[in-house]
């Protein structure tokens, strides 16, 4: 009996057949990669796009009641929403190069599984740099390019035009973030952050986190822990049962406050209070970490095999006043 036999096949569609299973695979991680818990929030909630030019997100600025009590037999009128608008943006589109070099695949010596598994961190690797990349634009103060993916700060602004709309112009006053600024975080953090969830549940919004630079989280930590031993002491009669090694995620009106390495690196004195159903991290899923085929390659004397990666998306806003600012911390 003849055993089946299969031709070998050429580097490039080894490549290029394990490239489109890879991407959106397993995680890896190694020394050099942190955690992204922004950016792990925003592609949770991640909503999805159907291409085309533009975002459009409808907006509401401040519907006033047009309704009241009612007579037997009284006559009404019907009346529109006239404060019915939209935000508008167009995708931004962030890429990444990956690149295989000839010494990796001679290593390799034709063996296919070999060479799959260097694809494999590569590849990985790859998607660790782009989403280092838009972990490094959300978090900035303004965005370094017109190109970039916009920052949340151009979101979370008590002034300012975004998604085309600007609380500076008659009818849009609404379009704006709450704001609570020049904080004592030691003295008063606590206090003023609870103020500013106050301002934002006024607003109608529900505050999902608070996002604090390490110093003030650290501290925010701190008085975490002084209330849970203060807890334990009252519940054992003046002696903890256990020992506590530290709060890991404290809660200002049972809203958690989070750190970024993106953000602490970026802000040293700003937070954020966001709620998330109103701020949105758009994808086009046809171009959500899309990556070519792997190509042979000779440039500039670089031999090997190279693709890229693209990820079409967006940051915005359908509810700037559910947003909120702690400025000036100190």
């Amino acid at each position: 009996m003849t055993l089946p036999t299969s031709p070998a096949s050429p580097l490039d569609q080894v490549f290029t057949r394990y490239a489109f299973n890879k991407v959106g695979g397993s995680t890896y991680k190694n020394q050099k990669y942190k955690t992204r818990p922004l950016l792990k929030l925003l592609d949770e909630r991640s909503l999805s796009g159907d291409g085309g030019p533009n975002i459009v997100h409808p907006v509401n600025l401040g519907t006033a009641s047009n309704g009241g009590s009612l007579a037997r037999n009284q006559a009404f009128s019907f009346e529109g929403d006239s404060a019915e608008t939209w935000s508008r943006y167009t995708w931004k589109t962030i890429y990444e190069t990956c690149f295989v070099s000839w010494w990796d695949i001679r290593e390799a010596r034709g063996n296919k599984f070999k060479m799959e598994g260097i694809l494999s961190s590569r590849i990985d690797e790859t998607r660790e740099n782009m989403e280092d990349n838009i972990s490094t634009m959300l978090a900035a103060s303004t965005a370094a390019s017109s190109d970039d993916i916009s920052p949340l700060l151009s979101i979370v602004a008590t002034t300012g035009a975004t998604g085309q709309l600007n609380p500076a112009t008659a009818g849009q006053t609404l379009w704006r973030a709450e704001n609570e600024t020049t904080i004592n975080w030691s003295v008063e953090g606590i206090g003023r952050a609870r103020e500013l969830i106050n301002k934002i549940e006024d607003n109608r919004g529900n505050t999902d986190v608070i996002l604090l630079p390490d110093q003030f989280f650290n501290e925010t930590c701190e008085i975490g822990d002084s209330a849970l031993v203060l807890n334990q002491d009252i519940k054992t009669r003046g002696g903890t049962k256990y020992a506590d090694l530290g709060t890991k995620v404290p809660l200002i009106l049972n809203t958690p406050v989070i750190r970024d390495p993106s953000w602490n690196s970026a802000q040293t004195a700003t937070g954020l209070a966001l709620d998330l159903m109103g701020v949105h991290l758009v994808v086009d899923p046809t171009w959500d970490m899309y990556m070519w085929p792997f190509k042979d390659m000779a440039y500039h004397g670089v031999l090997g095999q190279g693709a890229i990666q693209v990820k079409v998306a967006e940051l915005t806003c359908s509810s700037r006043w559910t947003q909120g600012l702690l400025g000036t911390i100190s």
